[in-house]
C-alpha cells in the first residue's frame, strides 16, 4: 500500500494545478516516481512527522 501510494502521491497536484486529466496525471506521475521511490518516502515521511512535531508542540503548549 506504502508502495503504490508514494507511486500515485503526484496525481492530484497534476490533475488540479496542472489542468489534466486524471489518467494522464497518472501516467505522468507513475513517470516522476520511478526509480525515486526510496527519495519519495523519505521526503513524506520527514513531512508527516514535522507536522505531528509541530501539533504536538502546539497542543502541549
Amino acid at each position: 500500500m506504502t508502495y503504490l501510494a508514494v507511486r500515485w502521491l503526484r496525481v492530484l497536484p497534476h490533475a488540479i494545478l496542472g489542468e489534466m486529466h486524471l489518467r494522464a496525471a497518472a501516467r505522468q506521475s507513475w513517470r516522476e516516481t520511478r526509480g525515486r521511490w526510496w527519495f519519495f518516502f523519505i521526503r513524506a515521511t520527514l513531512l508527516g512527522i514535522t507536522v505531528w512535531l509541530i501539533a504536538y508542540a502546539w497542543s502541549e503548549g
